[in-house]
């Protein structure tokens, strides 16, 4: 009886024990190890925590595999050197919707080379993106290309920044966001940037956004649409930005055509710019032409021709009357072709308006 008495307090005592272990909370760092290395450490609350690499591309597996990360917030917790090419997180199918904050910490050696759309540290996103540093960035891809995301549809970007290298693409390219709509913050670049197309921007290809406080360091190149903020702004859409700059420090904007210190190309949309400034070279292959001696000497030639036709048109015009048309048209197209007026049309005003005056009285006498 003894005996069996106690083999009871002993099994009793085991229960107690086992008990006490198993109340004890669990914490994030507590769940499963091949969790830890696949997705990163997460916790009941909808928190992740990565640490390192291989969790962080499990955390772009995860999200490029269905799980958006909406209503979870995850946390860059170490600095992170990448070996090798980079998955983009999200996917048009499965876009990124949660928020992401790098807490400050780098992410170095981003690469990505691929002939696919929406190239970025993210892919798709429709999330927050908070605190992101890249470093030693080398991206190459088609459309929808930037630093921090490819494509960002409704998302914030709140102090992001790019701190150096190379983005390229044909189209919709960006030093951190390739085109996007919603908010940029407190964010810069000093990625060169360049693109064989169109809607080429030191910070956003193609702008459907509000952004405030940002700056690009950068050189931009691009076709059409390039800007030393933003290509292009996207149809249709209420645009602003305020408190921004190109800065240029021998840095340069380059296109063809719709070429812009702060904007390329406004689309028909609400846009406001407040409290911006640009100090980057505009080299506009056009305006490069009309600077040039030939372009000078075309467009002599084209305006001479546009005021004998007013002449012949209107016999008894008085010159003075005449020497003002010429005038207001050749300061119409020179502010549309080179978005300011220069010094060197004034010079070239009152010589202009006196072959304007000598020519109208030979017309008389004819």
């Amino acid at each position: 009886m003894k005996q069996f008495k106690r083999t009871i307090s002993v099994v009793l005592a085991l229960l107690v024990i086992l008990g006490a272990f198993t109340a004890l909370p669990v914490s994030a760092a507590q769940i499963d190890e091949s969790e830890n290395q696949s997705t990163g450490s997460s916790s009941d609350e909808g928190v992740v925590f990565i640490t390192s690499e291989a969790e962080l591309r499990g955390f772009a597996d995860r999200v490029n595999s269905g799980d958006s990360m909406k209503n979870k917030t995850v946390y860059l917790y170490a600095p992170i050197t990448l070996t090798g090419e980079w998955t983009p997180i999200g996917t048009e199918e499965h876009p990124f919707e949660g928020t992401f904050d790098a807490e400050c910490y780098p992410i170095d050696n981003l690469s990505i080379h691929t002939d696919s759309d929406y190239c970025g540290f993210f892919g798709y996103n429709r999330g927050t993106v908070l605190n992101l540093i890249v470093r030693n960035v080398a991206i190459e891809g088609k459309q929808y290309v930037g630093s921090i995301a490819g494509y960002s549809k409704w998302g914030t970007l709140q102090c992001c920044v790019n701190e150096g290298g190379t983005v390229s693409g044909e189209n919709y390219v960006g030093g951190l966001v390739g085109e996007g709509s919603g908010s940029i913050y407190n964010c810069y670049n000093k990625c060169t940037v360049s693109a064989t197309g169109d809607n080429v921007g030191g910070i956003i290809g193609s702008l459907g956004a509000v952004m405030n406080n940002v700056a690009n360091y950068a050189s931009v190149t691009g076709r059409n649409r390039v800007g030393g903020l933003a290509g292009q702004t996207a149809p249709m859409s209420y645009n602003s930005i305020t408190s921004s700059f190109s800065d240029g420090g021998g840095v340069t904007i380059t296109g063809n055509d719709q070429v812009g210190g702060i904007v390329g190309y406004n689309d028909p949309s609400w846009l406001v710019i407040w409290y911006c400034a640009n100090t980057m070279e505009n080299k506009s292959s056009f305006k490069s032409f009309l600077l040039s001696g030939f372009g000078q000497a075309g467009m002599i030639v084209l305006f001479y021709i546009i005021i004998w036709g007013i002449m012949l048109l209107l016999t008894r015009i008085q010159a003075p009357v005449v020497a003002l048309i010429y005038i207001a048209v050749f300061t119409y197209f020179g502010w549309k072709a080179l978005n300011r007026i220069t010094p060197d049309m004034f010079l070239w005003m009152p010589l202009k308006g006196w072959i304007v005056w000598m020519n109208l009285n030979v017309f008389r006498k004819l």
